[in-house]
């Protein structure tokens, strides 16, 4: 059986993202990331500084190095940035960069030489690179010249490459609000550029987009309701009369909190896991395959009486996936207020298991 320290480690190793966020100062560049990952991720001097020309934010798995002075001219600077880069791809999959956000400033509609040169090598090194023009306003210049099309035609890029974005909404004198402008497309457009590997995690990290999240939360759930249904049914194929119902419990009770982890659920111990695997059991489930896994398990559960019975793999498996599938269920309908920090009950009050 898998620990709960184990699935923990595998869980953050396995949900780690690395995002490199290139721009001057001033480009926008901590309102983009706090717009996209949450409010708290670039804080005022929470950085740590990497380098003269790097700081690193991290939180929940989530690393994003931020670069600084490029609107100087220092070739050093410059050298060193991609000195990191190059240095990031001989590192374990789960250490490398992941994603390039490249910040420019539309209302200084200029790109300099430094950030040609960077997004030149970046293609060359074939990152997962965006070029993201910052506080989007006017992008059409008073003698019609789009920036975008600037932007496109200097650094050779495509449309599917570039978004420009507003992260935060500005008021102008008259009193008009201008709202946030393409912070959805660049989500959606960076989940598609994605490796498969960073897919999930980015979903997961990013905090704009709830329903991309949502379903990438419930899709690696149900990916692991599969892994553990496949033990359960291994366990079940135990000669010794009952002796599997123990370890089937423990399986569950690991699926529960594994599951939990990836809806940002923090359980404070496997007690909890099996006081709501107690609870779903409890709900009044119906199906052959979970009665006969629940007889079997009540025995172990004080107060509970014991009525007997005999079980299989199938059956094991089968009553592990629907317990599983359940869970998902009740978290994705709950899935707001776990987002929000709200303390869930629990209680599965006139629900049943059965689908």
């Amino acid at each position: 059986m898998t620990s709960f320290e184990k699935i923990k480690k595998e869980e953050q190793e396995n949900n780690k993202l690395n995002v490199l966020i290139l721009g001057k100062t001033g480009a926008g560049k901590s309102t983009l990331i706090n717009t996209v990952f949450g409010e708290k991720v670039a804080k005022t001097d929470s950085g740590s500084p990497i380098t003269a020309n790097l700081n690193k934010y991290e939180k929940d798995g989530l690393c994003i190095y931020d670069s600084k002075g490029l609107e100087i001219k220092d070739d050093k600077g410059i050298d060193n940035l991609k000195q990191f880069i190059e240095d990031q791809k001989a590192k374990e999959p789960s250490d490398q960069i992941h994603l390039v956000w490249f910040c420019i400033c539309e209302a200084n509609r200029r790109i300099e030489p430094q950030e040609k040169e960077l997004i030149k090598f970046l293609k060359s090194e074939k990152f997962c690179t965006i070029l993201v023009i910052t506080k989007a306003q006017q992008d059409k210049d008073e003698n019609g010249c789009s920036f975008k099309d600037i932007v496109k035609k200097e650094l050779e890029l495509d449309d599917e490459k570039i978004e420009r974005v507003r992260a935060i909404a500005i008021e102008d004198d008259e009193g008009n609000v201008k709202k946030l402008l393409g912070i959805k497309e660049l989500v959606n457009k960076t989940y598609c550029f994605l490796n498969e590997g960073q897919k999930n995690a980015f979903a997961r990290k990013q905090q704009y987009d709830k329903d991309l999240k949502r379903e990438a939360c419930k899709e690696k759930a149900q990916d692991k309701i599969k892994y553990y249904a496949g033990l359960s049914s291994t366990v079940a194929l135990s000669p010794i009369p009952f002796s599997d119902f123990p370890l089937i419990a423990t399986n569950q009770c690991a699926m529960i909190y594994h599951i939990s982890m990836i809806y940002e659920l923090n359980l404070s111990s496997k007690d909890d896991a099996l006081k709501i695997l107690t609870a779903l059991l409890a709900t009044g489930v119906t199906g052959f395959a979970v009665k006969t896994l629940a007889t079997g398990l009540m025995k172990f559960i004080p107060g509970v009486n014991f009525i007997g019975g005999a079980i299989n793999a199938t059956v094991a498996y089968n009553a592990t996936k629907k317990i599983g599938e359940f869970y998902i269920d009740y978290l994705d309908e709950h899935f707001e207020d776990i987002q929000n920090g709200k303390k869930l009950d629990f209680e599965f009050k006139n629900l049943s298991i059965e689908k």
